[in-house]
């Protein structure tokens, strides 16, 4: 081939620039997202998103002690774990949450549909799909997030403790009525509201599943006036046991884990941004009820 054909050829390709690309991959995983807008902003500021699993993508959770094994990599060799993950994945999506040592693979939505429920014979591996969020940093992250505060625990008082105590694995001892107040409701209602809460257009706030039932996070005093059946609101001053956020049901801490994880915001942030306020929820919890109701 002379000169010519090679300009030719050039000149008929279609060339695709890096930018391209992340701009392309970052549409695909907005199309997961509950709110685009607060996603992307959620991206250039904090370099991390919440996106909903089960749709478009789910993810394959693996322990960081398992793919450092298949990978025969000690620990802290990242770059032999990140070549392995690029060769078995052939360059598919991973991200890891780095303080529980946990792995994320991107894959299919259908792939939650054909994987058998988790055996339990290898701890933490698990394929999570619908119900389930994941915290996807942006498409040009390549370093870890920091510990940006959350907006809504900073006025606690307790956030450094929040953090230490989620930096161990261990649950964080929060009082409620400060800066966010917490809704119980029975365990079985827990997911049908949070399906309701969506359809309705409401982006859900943090929600844990506990023992007792589902723990809603709302904004302080909005739920002073709640009269519904079979739910309560934490007393002023209770303590809220809050999980590390990426621990993710089915995964638990002391039998609690996120439904719908808490989202880094900035600082400056206002500290009812990102939590509901009980009114929004209202409407879809008296509907659940009824639906249960009507169950039985």
């Amino acid at each position: 081939m002379n000169v010519t054909d090679e300009r030719d050829e050039l000149e008929g390709a279609a060339l695709v620039t890096g930018r391209e690309r992340g701009l392309a991959v970052s549409h695909w995983l907005l199309a997961a997202a509950d709110d685009r807008d607060m996603a992307r902003a959620d991206w250039e500021t904090q370099g991390v998103a919440l996106l909903a699993l089960g749709g478009i993508f789910a993810a394959v959770r693996m322990p960081g002690d398992l793919v450092r094994v298949a990978a025969r990599a000690d620990d802290g060799d990242e770059e032999g774990v990140d070549a392995f993950l690029r060769r078995a994945l052939e360059g598919g999506p991973v991200c890891r949450a780095r303080h529980s040592d946990l792995y994320y693979a991107l894959v299919p939505g259908s792939t939650e549909w054909r994987c058998p429920p988790s055996s339990g014979a290898i701890p933490g591996l698990d394929c999570l799909g619908r119900g389930c969020y994941l915290g996807v940093p942006a498409v040009d992250r390549t370093e870890p997030v920091g510990p940006v505060p959350f907006n809504w625990l900073a006025p606690t008082g307790r956030l450094e403790q929040a953090l230490t105590a989620w930096g161990r694995g261990h649950l964080a001892e929060i009082p409620a009525g400060l800066s966010f107040d917490v809704l119980l409701v029975p365990g079985d209602l827990g997911r049908d509201v949070l399906a309701r809460v969506g359809a309705a257009g409401v982006r859900p706030g943090p929600v844990i599943l506990g023992p007792a039932g589902a723990e809603f996070i709302i904004r302080p005093g909005s739920a002073d006036d709640w009269c519904a059946p079979a739910s309560t609101v934490l007393r002023s001053g209770s303590l809220a046991l809050l999980p590390p956020p990426t621990v993710l049901v089915p995964e638990t801490v002391a039998g609690r884990g996120w439904l719908v994880p808490p989202v880094h915001r900035a600082p400056s942030a206002p500290p009812g941004a990102g939590v509901p306020s009980a009114v929004h929820l209202l409407e879809p919890y008296l509907a659940a009820v009824q639906a249960a109701g009507a169950r039985t």
